[in-house]
């Protein structure tokens, strides 16, 4: 009866009831201790308090066409000694995949036909092997041969920081300079996983193909069965994707630049 009251008060959020029913329990346990009181009456009540289903949506935000362009467009005026952020940045768009797997990729990790071999990652699901979008390929060739140091993304100094964090900080920085401090703070790195998420829907992929590509954990037991997609099967997935016209113009430019440099 006492955790319905409590569920029933929506003026307090789930976390101050479950607060509540464990400082209970605390002193309960206390005076069963010194035998003022014999059982704990409040012992795991703490997991029957119920998260409200109403209010807002998970939070989600995706780069839009227009976000993607002037990101890319104002990527032209940097050095050289940038070409980290363009290239994170073009990873990222075509395959969504998380800051630290791009980062932590290694020439060795380049396997024929373009194929990126992740080797750990956030999940069990974020070790997988996967083919790139085709508009990448040229810029995967240039990377590799290039390479001077046996990381795939260049111009990230050895430093106390990770690669994920010099690259993320770095990609804030650059948000920050393009649009403004304080402009568009919702958009970060992963708002290209988020788009990528949107583009399988619209290019109706498969749902686990799209799972397996990004990373993500599957929501059925379909996972426990059979090796998974094949890469020729996840390859035929992500020449469906159509990023827009504008949007592949605006790639092809700074492709152009990258390459040429």
């Amino acid at each position: 009866e006492f955790t319905d009251e409590l569920n029933l008060q929506k003026h307090r959020g789930a976390k101050l009831k479950k607060d509540t029913l464990s400082g209970l329990s605390r002193l309960w346990t206390w005076s069963r201790k010194r035998k003022y009181v014999s059982d704990d009456v409040f012992a795991d009540m703490r997991n029957e308090i119920h998260k409200s289903t109403k209010g807002k949506p998970k939070a989600r935000y995706p780069f839009s066409n227009n976000d993607v362009i002037e990101t890319l467009d104002g990527m032209h005026n940097l050095s050289k000694h940038q070409t980290m952020l363009p290239v994170l940045t073009l990873l990222g768009l075509f395959t969504g995949i998380r800051e630290a797997e791009l980062t932590g990729l290694r020439i060795q990790h380049i396997l024929d036909g373009h194929v990126l071999d992740i080797i750990a990652g956030k999940n069990v699901e974020a070790v997988r092997q996967i083919p790139t979008h085709r508009a990448l390929h040229p810029l995967i060739d240039t990377l590799v041969e290039s390479s001077t140091d046996g990381w795939l993304i260049p111009d990230i100094p050895n430093r106390k920081t990770t690669r994920e964090a010099y690259a993320s900080a770095k990609f804030s920085d650059y948000k920050q300079k393009l649009w403004g401090h304080n402009t568009r703070k919702e958009l970060t790195f992963h708002s290209f996983r988020h788009r990528i998420e949107d583009l399988f829907r619209d290019a109706e992929i498969y749902i686990p193909t799209g799972h397996k590509l990004t990373g993500r954990k599957d929501s059925g037991s379909e996972k426990d069965y059979g090796k998974g997609g094949t890469i020729t099967k996840m390859q035929m997935a992500l020449d469906k994707l159509q990023q827009g016209q504008d949007v592949d113009e605006a790639v092809a430019r700074l492709m152009d630049k990258l390459l040429q440099d």
